[in-house]
């Protein structure tokens, strides 16, 4: 079920392959909070470099998207969105 906003979360990664302290970080947008954005972000990172696997995952949500003059949130460049939720 969709949240009431919609709304921004950055999730991050950690792996063994990067080092323990080196993060990658996506930003999502999402009507379905954190687990979908989890799922985005993961999907992503398997095909941005699918020999790194996800040993730590950290969620912190982000600003809110910015809407245009009539409503419509707008969305920036690097933004991951599930296109089947609109």
């Amino acid at each position: 079920m969709p949240e009431e906003e919609l709304r921004r979360y950055i999730v991050s990664f950690r792996s063994l392959n990067t080092g323990t302290d080196k993060w990658t970080r996506y930003r999502v947008v999402t009507w379905y909070g954190e687990r979908k954005a989890i799922a985005l972000a993961a999907m992503a990172h398997a095909t941005a470099a699918p020999r790194t696997g996800i040993l730590d995952v950290d969620v912190e949500l982000g600003p809110p998207p910015a809407a245009d003059e009539d409503g419509y949130a707008q969305f920036e460049p690097t933004d991951l969105v599930d296109r089947m939720e609109w």
